[in-house]
């Protein structure tokens, strides 16, 4: 064998295939699927979860508090303001029934975590009492499990 094909032959091997080359840069460009479409998420400040905690009983009536926090939060996140329908069918997809649900909002409202309308027979609307500025550490206020 010649330098020369020896050449050739390596230059063969290293070519791009310019016919399959368009095919990358389309792939580079697509869009990536948004974490909201893979999956729920609740994402939500511990102080905030810790304040209903206290005043709960059970895991069920916690659900509906992390269930409120994050619909909350996700309403404020996209410029929607005012209360929020805490319904049945929506709860349901978390395992929570109707009377956990009331037991969870009367309790939450009592210890004044919640702003509560009623109309009766139909789902409550309710707004989250703990403001931004009033949050734990935010305020100024050194929270206990913080070192």
């Amino acid at each position: 064998m010649s330098k020369a094909s020896d050449d050739e032959a390596l230059l063969a091997t290293v070519r791009a295939d310019l016919s399959t080359a368009h095919l990358a840069v389309r792939r580079k460009h697509q869009p990536k699927p948004n974490a909201r479409e893979r999956a729920p998420f609740v994402h939500v400040p511990v102080e905030e979860l810790l304040a209903g905690a206290t005043v709960l009983a059970g895991a069920l009536e916690l659900l509906v508090w992390i269930y409120i926090l994050r619909e909350w939060h996700m309403r404020r996140s996209m410029g929607v303001l005012g209360s929020l329908p805490v319904t049945n069918v929506g709860l349901a997809r978390w395992g929570v029934s109707r009377f956990a649900k009331r037991r969870a909002i009367d309790k939450l409202s009592k210890a004044g975590l919640l702003h509560v309308e009623k109309h009766g027979g139909r789902n409550p609307r309710v707004s989250v009492a703990i403001r931004p500025r009033e949050r734990g550490a935010l305020s100024g206020e050194r929270l206990s499990n913080m070192t």
